[in-house]
């Protein structure tokens, strides 16, 4: 069996945190991914949660910056 660098990827809960949204939308961008929908990121589903690579989460931000809802 293969092992994975857990230290390279974030939980739901970690990437929401970094990007500023709910964990419930990470999970649905993370199941966008596996069925063709938008917006969506690149996960690995791993039991229960998804693990997202940091490199995706980065590439996420940059691609988002600017979008969405304007602060109150």
């Amino acid at each position: 069996m293969a092992t994975i660098e857990t230290r390279d990827y974030l939980t739901c809960q970690g990437a929401a945190e970094i990007l500023g949204l709910s964990a419930d939308s990470i999970r649905r961008y993370c199941y966008n991914s596996k069925i063709g929908k938008t917006p969506c990121l690149d996960a690995m589903h791993v039991g229960r949660d998804w693990l997202i690579h940091k490199s995706e989460i980065a590439r996420y931000k940059k691609e988002r910056n600017g979008k969405g809802r304007p602060s109150k």
